[in-house]
């Protein structure tokens, strides 16, 4: 279920974020985006629509910063 470049395809991480969906999660964070084929935008919606959440609750880490410190 690999992307025409290689990477992981956005629904094929949907579906793994679904099947290791549980109720202890705190955070999905979606990281290794690809900067010239992928946009945050549509796989922030595509994983929350996946596992039923707000697209608020998915952290996008960028290939240059990551992301902010999440609390666990």
């Amino acid at each position: 279920m690999g992307g025409d470049y290689g990477h992981l395809s956005n629904t094929a991480a949907a579906a793994i974020a679904g099947a290791v969906m549980h109720q202890g999660l705190k955070h999905l964070v979606a990281a290794h985006l690809s900067a010239q084929n992928n946009q945050a935008d549509i796989v922030r919606a595509l994983l929350a629509e996946t596992i039923l959440c707000s697209t608020n609750q998915i952290v996008i880490a960028t290939q240059d910063e990551g992301t902010a410190w999440l609390e666990i």
